[in-house]
């Protein structure tokens, strides 16, 4: 069954939208280069390169990034209490925006490689990708505030619900108080992220050698994200704080069931994470 798990984007570090948890992570690879395939439509080099680039990638993580996810993850679960301050989870959230940024920075030379052999048609096709997820979240939106708030607070519930069980009580004001804000920030945060995109790919179009795409995709993917435009980095440092707060107030009602529960699956993600590349050994 796949399930939602926000930690581990950096198993599709490549141009992915959000990653879904398997059993194992022996197919990580095999999903990455889908999603990557199913964007540009790749030609036979490019696909070779991807596959050769990707491969690799996924190896290393198990000598870098990967150790110090599984030790955050540890950490995490042994914190998990009702004391915990939001300066103790802001720096949990560092601590992931580090591992993440060393990622990229790792990921930033084979991307700019692969950005640089993009033909017109592939960057056209990158476009109309974004303009229809564009098209799509305006839709959302269009069902007013009272709708797509509730739909997003069943969405939420359901995610933390997969972290450490079922939410009590007060953990579920906190997060319809959380929901109340979605409308709002998406509304706003969806004209600024439409503009940071038309920015990277009217770049991505003058670019011309990989040492200025791979910079041009650490501008986009690293912390602070959004730099291609002044209000999607406003608005998503915003949204940071945001998160920062809803897990504290959720840390602080949380009760010993669910830290045996976050505790476990702590656990189960260390040793999911463990196999990312194994496949490829």
């Amino acid at each position: 069954m796949l399930k939602l798990k926000p930690l581990i984007i950096i198993t599709a570090i490549l141009f992915s939208g959000c990653v879904f948890r398997q059993t194992a992570f022996q197919q990580a690879q095999i999903l990455v280069k889908l999603q990557i395939d199913s964007t540009f439509d790749l030609n036979d080099s490019q696909d070779d390169f991807v596959k050769n680039e990707l491969s690799a990638y996924l190896k290393d993580l198990n000598k870098s990034e990967i150790p110090v996810l599984q030790r955050l993850l540890t950490d995490a679960s042994r914190s998990l209490r009702d004391d915990i301050s939001e300066n103790e989870v802001a720096q949990f959230f560092k601590r992931w925006n580090d591992v993440y940024t060393q990622a990229m920075i790792r990921a930033s030379i084979p991307v700019g490689q692969f950005l640089s052999t993009l033909q017109p048609e592939q960057r056209e096709r990158w476009k109309k990708e974004q303009e229809k997820k564009h098209r799509d979240k305006l839709e959302e939106l269009s069902e007013g505030s009272e709708k797509f708030n509730e739909t997003r607070r069943r969405k939420l519930i359901t995610q933390l619900g997969s972290w450490i069980g079922a939410l009590n009580g007060p953990q579920l004001q906190t997060v319809s108080e959380f929901a109340q804000k979605e409308y709002d920030w998406s509304k706003r945060e969806l004209s600024a992220r439409k503009r940071s995109q038309e920015n990277f790919l009217k770049m991505l179009t003058e670019a011309k050698n990989p040492q200025t795409l791979a910079a041009l995709f650490l501008q986009q993917q690293t912390p602070p994200y959004s730099q291609l435009d002044p209000e999607h980095l406003t608005l998503r440092q915003e949204r940071s704080k945001q998160w920062i707060q809803l897990f504290t107030s959720l840390a602080q009602k949380v009760t010993s069931e669910q830290k045996r529960f976050f505790e476990k699956e702590s656990q189960s993600l260390a040793i999911d994470l463990a196999l990312i590349g194994a496949s490829s050994n």
